[in-house]
């Protein structure tokens, strides 16, 4: 139920008031429910922003150990 309200709200623009209508709920539930939607949601993306960047500052440091041991590029003529 606390998905359904943060996706009235967020996705449908529904106010604490209409969603409350609704779903025959008190404002004040619905009003509990985006918090906490909101709170578990920045805890995610929290979570998932580091975790990106971890993976970015990884396959950086590989693209580059990489790079130590390449090769120049060979030239061939087919004269």
């Amino acid at each position: 139920q606390q998905q359904l309200i943060f996706r009235m709200n967020r996705e449908e623009g529904l106010s604490h008031l209409q969603i409350a209508e609704k779903l025959n709920l008190s404002r004040h539930t619905v009003k509990k429910h985006v918090a906490n939607s909101m709170k578990i949601f920045k805890a995610n993306l929290k979570y998932f922003g580091q975790l990106f960047f971890e993976i970015q500052d990884a396959a950086e440091d590989e693209k580059k150990t990489a790079d130590e041991y390449s090769l120049p590029p060979i030239s061939v003529s087919l004269i």
